[in-house]
């Protein structure tokens, strides 16, 4: 059995999305957060930095969106409303998509 403790309203948060509850830190972070995150770490390990694409269907990432709309690539897929540059119509378009970005890799 877990502590109840653990699941205090002081230790996590929960977020609802469109078909999805997220149980969170209890932080004033969000994934725009982690994303920024991310970038820098990958900038301090690799030397680099890149565009980075960020796909999403649900309300709970438009964070994430509005961190990189400005240097990457943001796809909302579905028609709910979204500030993503770009959109995709359904799952099966984005695996399409992803299908060609490896075999376009693969030719290079």
């Amino acid at each position: 059995m877990v502590a109840s403790r653990e699941f205090s309203a002081w230790t996590i948060r929960l977020q609802r999305g469109d078909c999805v509850l997220e149980l969170l830190p209890n932080i004033s972070w969000n994934k725009g957060n982690a994303v920024r995150r991310i970038e820098a770490d990958v900038a301090r390990r690799q030397g680099m930095t890149g565009r980075p694409v960020y796909l999403d269907d649900d309300q709970t990432d438009e964070h994430a969106f509005d961190a990189i709309v400005t240097h990457g690539t943001t796809v909302a897929v579905g028609q709910r409303p979204s500030r993503a540059g770009r959109r995709l119509p359904n799952p099966a378009s984005v695996e399409e998509l992803l299908v060609r970005l490896v075999v376009a890799t693969r030719s290079r």
